[in-house]
């Protein structure tokens, strides 16, 4: 039987909401590039990502459902 392993308790969590330590642009990016292939948009352009940047998670949805 393997050797159990004790962790000690977490006592301090870091939340990355602005993308300072992870780029966390790049796996949105990637993400929503899958997910229009899945509907059949070849690509998710330069000029669409910037014009997203930023925006409210529905108001960028909105955005990309229109532009493709």
């Amino acid at each position: 039987m393997p050797e159990q392993i004790q962790y000690l308790p977490v006592s301090h969590v870091i939340f990355d909401l602005d993308g300072l330590l992870i780029d966390s642009e790049v796996l949105f990016a990637n993400a929503i590039a899958i997910l229009l292939k899945r509907y059949g948009v070849k690509e998710y352009s330069i000029a669409l990502q910037e014009k997203v940047l930023g925006m409210e998670v529905e108001r960028g949805i909105q955005v990309i459902i229109d532009e493709t």
